[in-house]
């Protein structure tokens, strides 16, 4: 399939709707051993026919009703810097993720100035966001999995790591033998 690319600015490329929460589409981290990458997924193994590319380094995946179904980041996870995270507590709305992004193009692309991509490896948390530092809104996505909006636009994500990732020795020794 031939891509069309669309470049929108960021406000619009990643303003959102919340649908109804369905057990069968939560979001959760995983992580590719060969390449060192993060994602978060939902179970459904559906074609992504639209996407949204964030700065050349997160890349979001949407199905043909332009809901999120799969987000990458980019960078390999050993490189993310070290940070103190914790998981939002108490009842959170849940939901959904669906795009308001046009169908003029099947790929938009948008550029940000701020992009931040830390984690926890100790608690085993990581955090995605890009946009703006606040946020106004916390939606529960998946069972450890939450997104940040700043008003309708999602601005990130902050999650608990996937299991390969725990414990954290084990990650570093994976990062330490692909450096050399």
């Amino acid at each position: 399939m031939r891509r069309q690319l669309e470049r929108l600015p960021w406000h619009s490329a990643l303003w959102v709707t919340i649908a109804e929460f369905k057990e069968n589409r939560q979001l959760s981290c995983g992580y590719d051993e060969q390449g060192g990458l993060l994602y978060l997924t939902t179970p459904r193994t559906e074609p992504s026919p639209l996407g949204i590319n964030i700065d050349n380094g997160i890349l979001l995946d949407l199905d043909s009703s332009r809901e999120l179904i799969f987000v990458e980041c980019i960078m390999r996870f050993c490189l993310w810097p070290d940070a103190s995270l914790t998981l939002p507590r108490g009842h959170k709305a849940l939901g959904r993720l669906v795009f308001g992004v046009p169908r003029r193009a099947n790929t938009v692309f948008t550029e940000i100035e701020f992009v931040k991509l830390v984690a926890d490896r100790v608690k085993c948390i990581g955090l995605i966001q890009w946009g703006v530092p606040d946020f106004t809104t916390i939606i529960k996505v998946g069972p450890e999995c939450y997104a940040y909006l700043f008003e309708s636009l999602l601005v990130g994500f902050i999650f608990r790591l996937a299991p390969q990732l725990r414990p954290a020795r084990t990650l570093q020794q994976k990062c330490m033998r692909g450096r050399a």
